[in-house]
């Protein structure tokens, strides 16, 4: 899986590093609610724009139910990779994941919440993306 867009994703070492401090901040986090505030509804399309480790994927696929999806977009394998797991050991059915930096392959006008949390200091064509995210 080669991700797409612009932008390149770290090292494989450099994103292992990251993730575990990453894992260790997330224990301070309120995941669930930050889902909340950025008004997830039962039903609701999602996107996790640079998804990382699933923080907000997990919590944003459970408040959603089965009537709703969740795409976890990263440009890092790992991330994707990693997002894939969780959602495997929880059984959940309505995440689908995405390896890009840029290119979600999502329809047109489909997405009614985008999650874009830490991502935008990362992105170099920032405008590309807004466009994408305008987009769906």
């Amino acid at each position: 899986m080669r991700p797409t867009g612009h932008d390149r994703p770290m090292s494989s070492i450099a994103f292992r590093a990251m993730a575990a401090i990453m894992r260790v901040r997330g224990c301070f986090r309120d995941k669930k609610g930050e889902v909340e505030r950025a008004g997830v509804e039962a039903g609701d399309v999602v996107l996790d724009f640079g998804c990382g480790l699933g923080f907000c994927t997990l919590p944003a696929a459970d408040r959603v139910g089965q009537k709703g999806k969740v795409y976890a977009l990263d440009i890092h394998r790992l991330a994707v990779e990693t997002v894939r797991r969780g959602v495997q050991k929880r059984g959940l059915s309505n995440v689908e994941t995405i390896c890009s930096g840029l290119a979600t392959g999502i329809p047109n006008d489909t997405v009614d919440v985008v999650l874009l949390f830490n991502v935008l200091p990362m992105i170099e064509d920032r405008a590309a993306v807004m466009r994408e995210l305008h987009r769906v």
